[in-house]
This record gives structure tokens, C-alpha cells and sequence, in this order.
């Protein structure tokens, strides 16, 4: 074996492992995104789950339903609602905190 041949045979095999670590980076930053992804999700799905409570019944049908707010404006809303709730159950006299 030549010395061209080794020098070609240790490119490839670093070409190959910089390929393989590529890959697994890849997979570790799309899992971390979605994994952040459902972080989110799940608190958005809490917010509008706790806007939903203080809603009359006629509309809590109507916004669960859909599958999220269709605006900013609403999405304000409901994160501006839930942050009042939060504050009122504070108040109340029933709270046990």
C-alpha cells in the first residue's frame, strides 16, 4: 500500500465519522425542538384550557373546538383572562396557599 493510498483510505474514514457526527447532531437538535415544541403546545393548551373555564357555556363549545387562537389579539386575551383568573384565585378566601 502506497503512502497516496493511506493518505485517501484516512480522508474517507474521517470524511465518514464527520458524516456520522453531523447526523447525530442533527437528530439531538430536531429531538430538543420538539421536545420544546411540546413544551409549548402544552402550555398553550393550559392557557387556553383555563380561558375556556371562565367563559359561559355557549362559547366554551366554540373555542375548544378549534385548534388554537386564530390571532394574536386572541391569543393576548387569553393569556391576559388566565393571568386575571390566576390573581383572583390568590384573593379568595378559599385558597390554601
Amino acid at each position: 500500500m502506497t503512502a497516496v493510498d493511506v493518505i485517501v483510505l484516512v480522508a474517507a474514514i474521517l470524511w465518514i465519522l464527520v458524516v456520522v457526527a453531523a447526523v447525530v447532531v442533527g437528530i439531538r437538535v430536531t429531538l430538543k425542538l420538539r421536545a420544546r415544541r411540546r413544551r409549548l403546545d402544552r402550555v398553550l393548551d393550559l392557557l387556553r384550557l383555563s380561558a375556556c373555564y371562565g367563559l359561559p357555556p355557549s362559547r366554551r363549545s366554540r373555542v375548544s373546538s378549534r385548534r388554537g387562537p386564530g390571532s394574536m389579539n386572541e391569543m393576548t386575551k387569553i393569556i391576559v383572562s388566565s393571568v386575571k383568573m390566576a390573581r383572583a384565585e390568590r384573593r379568595s378566601p378559599h385558597w390554601n396557599g
